[in-house]
């Protein structure tokens, strides 16, 4: 058995671009995948908690970090779920 790997999976749409400014690369470790989404929702979390007690002007940009994060575990889950289907597919 293969060792199971991201597939590339791009991210963060810009508001001037169409086109995602960030991409999970290909052949990362799903377990490393893995490991770091939870480490990025579980911050963007905090950050989202933190934000209820801020001002509004704070609370702005701690709501566009945790969007920001969120995104990117998101991405790595998805990469990891490609990962996983292209390898049991090619079995």
């Amino acid at each position: 058995m293969s060792k199971q790997t991201t597939r590339p999976t791009p991210f963060g749409p810009s508001e001037r671009s169409e086109e995602p400014l960030f991409c999970v690369q290909p052949g990362i470790p799903i377990e490393h995948a893995l490991e770091h989404a939870s480490y990025v929702l579980g911050t963007a979390r905090v950050l989202t908690l933190a934000a209820q007690d801020l001002c509004t002007e704070h609370q702005s940009y701690l709501n566009w970090a945790s969007l920001q994060l969120a995104e990117t575990g998101l991405a790595l889950v998805e990469a990891s779920i490609e990962g996983l289907q292209a390898d049991s597919s090619a079995q």
